[in-house]
């Protein structure tokens, strides 16, 4: 079947973990972090050749035990607004956690824009 992947957009937060790892007040220690989930949330079908910008925020921060959990929010968004995904995914960083570390001024905090070209490299 054609079209594009519903996980496409696991691509476009691929965009932005770069920069949160690299913050210095999220302070990840990146060989200590796991998948925990990963949902999406589609208003329509990503369309072939379409081109999104990408939204990218901290949804939330949490400390459960020794483990700190992180949320990313990322939106797909169309040139006139619209958002046509929002997928989240879960980070789990092991032992003592970065979460609680984080100011608050920070949670919330969005990252850069990009976009994203659905259409299929051949």
């Amino acid at each position: 079947v054609g079209g594009v992947p519903v996980t496409f957009a696991t691509a476009a937060e691929f965009t932005v973990i770069p920069e949160i790892v690299a913050d210095p007040e999220v302070a990840i220690d990146f060989s200590r972090v796991l998948h925990g989930s990963q949902e999406y949330e589609f208003r329509r079908p990503l369309r072939e050749g379409e081109t999104l910008t990408i939204r990218s925020r901290i949804a939330s921060i949490r400390s459960l035990g020794a483990n700190s959990f992180l949320v990313l929010a990322t939106e797909l968004v169309e040139p006139g607004g619209e958002i046509v995904c929002t997928a989240r995914s879960t980070l789990i960083e092991r032992a003592a956690g970065w979460c609680r570390r984080l100011p608050r001024s920070r949670r919330g905090r969005s990252f850069r824009h990009a976009r994203a070209s659905c259409t299929p490299r051949t």
